[in-house]
């Protein structure tokens, strides 16, 4: 019993090796803090030395009175989903900061249910290199006659509008499509005991501008037969990726039914379409029922086999005796 035993002893090792793998498995109002605004996002294209106005409404939605104070707060891609990383404090500047652009900051007092207008203005100087600038316009609600450390609670509270603003001229236009890959969840893999449920296309903005991505993503079964497809980025106004930042897109993964091996391929491109850029990835669905058939399939051949090699030896050992 000694070689069954090293027989399954190996084949558990293998199980156990591949069992960790089985981990692999638009609002155009935001309110908070008691405030509402609308739009949540501005974005504009400027010529150098050109001067623009945006408005914003805000709307206290409390059962008191308050003053809504404004300013303007940098912010930095996440790295991951796109929204944006607001940086709290108003002296932390990126090179793309709008500080040189926007005025007009003025607090607004507002009476419950009450909506104001908040008009701010732009001025792209006449020697602004060409490129994108953004910013968080963030307003805070803060209530009359509120004590300095209800200020500093309060502050930590706030809605924002987006400003993006791109400034015309030596615009370039180049991402890196860096991979696509299955996942279960949040988890990537190439080796699944359930099925896939997102694809995860991840994309590098390397141009001075916003990119704006867009193409088709598909997956193929072992027969190259597709089985499922969708277009990435596909919503008005398409997501943004920032200078230098690179961009997770996640969407949903159908139709992947029958055990085997698969190909992921993202076929994207970005502002005018005239280049696409293609990336690919394989990943093999084997559900559980499976691989214990296929053990049970094994085991049994070699019993099977073990069985007729000894009944083979000890007709030869008879054989010899005689």
């Amino acid at each position: 019993m000694s070689s069954i035993r090293r027989i399954l002893l190996t084949v558990g090792a293998v199980l156990a090796a591949l069992l960790p793998l089985t981990t692999v498995a638009a609002q155009g109002s935001e309110g908070g803090s008691g405030l509402q605004i609308s739009p949540i996002r501005h974005r504009l294209t400027m010529n150098p030395g050109e001067s623009k106005t945006i408005l914003i409404i805000v709307k206290n939605v409390t059962q008191g009175s308050l003053v809504a104070k404004v300013g303007l707060n940098d912010f930095e891609s996440d790295g991951e989903s796109g929204e944006p990383k607001i940086l709290i404090d108003p002296k932390e500047r990126t090179p793309n900061s709008l500080e040189k652009f926007i005025t007009g900051f003025q607090d607004i007092s507002l009476k419950s249910g009450e909506s104001k207008e908040a008009k701010l203005f732009l001025n792209a100087p006449a020697n602004t290199p060409a490129g994108a600038y953004y910013g968080a316009v963030r307003f805070t609600a803060i209530p009359e006659g509120a004590n300095d450390d209800d200020r500093r609670v309060t502050l930590n509270a706030s809605v924002a509008s987006l400003v993006l603003v791109e400034v015309a001229g030596d615009i370039t236009e180049s991402i890196q499509l860096l991979s696509v890959k299955a996942t279960k969840g949040k988890n990537a893999g190439s080796f699944f005991f359930s099925v896939p449920d997102q694809s995860a296309v991840t994309v590098k903005n390397t141009g001075n501008g916003f990119s704006q991505p867009f193409g088709r993503v598909s997956v193929t079964g072992m027969n190259n037969k597709e089985v499922y497809s969708y277009e990435l980025n596909n919503k008005d106004p398409r997501g943004n990726i920032l200078p230098d930042s690179t961009r997770v897109f996640r969407d949903e993964l159908k139709n992947i039914k029958n055990p085997g091996r698969y190909k992921v391929t993202a076929n994207i491109s970005h502002g005018s379409g005239g280049q696409v850029l293609t990336v690919q990835s394989t990943f093999w669905y084997v559900p559980v029922w499976l691989l214990v058939t296929i053990l049970v399939i094994i085991v049994g051949l070699v019993v099977l086999a073990y069985v007729f090699y000894r009944t083979r030896l000890n007709r030869q050992l008879r054989h010899h005796r005689r």
